[in-house]
């Protein structure tokens, strides 16, 4: 996949929905895109991480950024509000002292290490540890994050087998059952594009779990985006 295409078309669906803003709001809109690593700075990265980091992954973050968030309202085709809202490689963590919410994040060089290391961490010494939640635990113990809320909810990829190299996407809850949501890291970025940038449970197959390109929300969310509502071949093929 080419990661600085795929960012660049998000840069510039946010900018669309912008423009379709009155003046007075358009500040509304955020995108915040930090630059990639360097080559030094990702061989930090792969140092302070306990298990391998995947090329793809690698790959978004020396090709395209290190930090993604953006947020743009917008009507939709009904009329209603409606948001582009998302994140990747953007990491809340805990300091004792008063800050800006935009301060209690950092990006993939030092949050990814922090997020796997507190991923670790709340298999041992959580409810996760109690024997119902085996595999909620595992997904928690073998998890890379790629974000990480305030709630300590995030995305993350599956590491569990060192010698895949295009490990499995899932959902860390910290109050609910954890799951794979997507088959691989690239599969999700089409996702999140046929879905306008977004995610979340509505989109997710009741049995599988995964995120569903072809179930009626997703032709919903498309509708609403004034998009195309069929599925193209290589989003709906990833599922």
């Amino acid at each position: 996949m080419d990661y600085a295409a795929w960012l660049d078309r998000l840069r510039r669906t946010v900018a669309a929905r912008k423009a379709e803003l009155p003046l007075e709001r358009q500040g509304e809109c955020k995108v915040v895109i930090e630059p990639p690593l360097t080559s030094q700075q990702l061989v930090a990265l792969r140092n302070d991480l306990d298990i391998p980091l995947p090329k793809s992954v690698a790959q978004f973050l020396t090709r395209a950024a290190s930090r993604v968030v953006y947020d743009c309202p917008f009507v939709n085709a009904d009329g209603d509000e409606d948001s582009i809202a998302g994140e990747l490689f953007n990491y809340w963590y805990w300091e004792d002292r008063p800050r800006a919410y935009e301060e209690e994040f950092l990006g993939a060089l030092k949050g990814m290490p922090m997020a796997r290391d507190c991923a670790v961490a709340a298999a041992s010494d959580s409810w996760l540890a109690e024997p119902d939640w085996v595999l909620d635990r595992a997904l928690w113990r073998h998890a890379l994050p790629l974000t990480r809320w305030p709630n300590t909810d995030g995305v993350a990829l599956w590491r569990h087998d060192p010698e895949d190299s295009n490990p499995g996407v899932i959902w860390l809850s910290h109050d609910d059952q954890s799951g794979i949501i997507s088959p691989n890291f690239d599969a999700f970025l089409r996702q999140l594009e046929f879905l306008g940038y977004v995610w979340g449970d509505d989109y997710r197959d009741e049995d599988t779990g995964m995120i569903d390109l072809r179930g009626e929300a997703a032709a919903e969310r498309r509708r609403l985006l004034g998009w195309p509502e069929k599925a193209d071949d290589e989003a709906a093929d990833d599922e």
